[in-house]
């Protein structure tokens, strides 16, 4: 009688388990496609923040700030990054010099992972793999990156902190 009654518990306590991990599935699946959607269409850069720590110590650390839209093209002689994420997976990023010019072509596929993270797998011009942590907002997106090699010494130690802005 006793083992029925302890079988009972437990059957219950795995019914209510499993009824609760398929609402948190769901649930979170769909907060992957709701961010995958978002993540689909035009976007070009707005801001970006980068922390150089020296290479291996041995002097001072650099900073790249470039606080809005408009000074852009100023500090970068560039445009803003155009950067299109498709419905297929794939993505191409554009830099254009300030005459329209095409001056560099990233190509490559990327993925939402959880609900928070946004990984690049670049293609051309040279293979790379990149993880942003990922916040979207209305009509745009943060993106994060610590342990990053931005001077390619060797030593994950820099960040990155950028903002984009969704055009189509």
């Amino acid at each position: 009688m006793q083992f029925i009654s302890h079988f009972n518990y437990f059957k219950h306590k795995i019914s209510v388990f499993f009824l609760f991990g398929t609402i948190f599935f769901a649930s979170s699946c769909a907060k992957t496609d709701e961010n995958t959607e978002k993540m689909i269409g035009e976007w070009d850069s707005n801001s970006v923040f980068i922390s150089i720590k020296s290479a291996h110590q041995t002097g001072g650390d650099s900073i790249i700030n470039i606080p809005t839209y408009e000074v852009w093209a100023k500090m970068m002689q560039l445009k803003p990054i155009h950067t299109q994420y498709r419905a297929d997976h794939s993505y191409e990023a554009t830099f254009r010099n300030l005459n329209d010019s095409i001056v560099a072509l990233n190509l490559g596929v990327w993925t939402m992972r959880n609900d928070t993270t946004l990984q690049l797998i670049q293609q051309e011009p040279y293979p790379d793999t990149m993880e942003y942590d990922i916040r979207f907002f209305p009509n745009g997106a943060e993106l994060r990156r610590f342990k990053y090699d931005f001077d390619k010494d060797g030593d994950k130690d820099d960040s990155f902190f950028g903002t984009q802005r969704k055009v189509k």
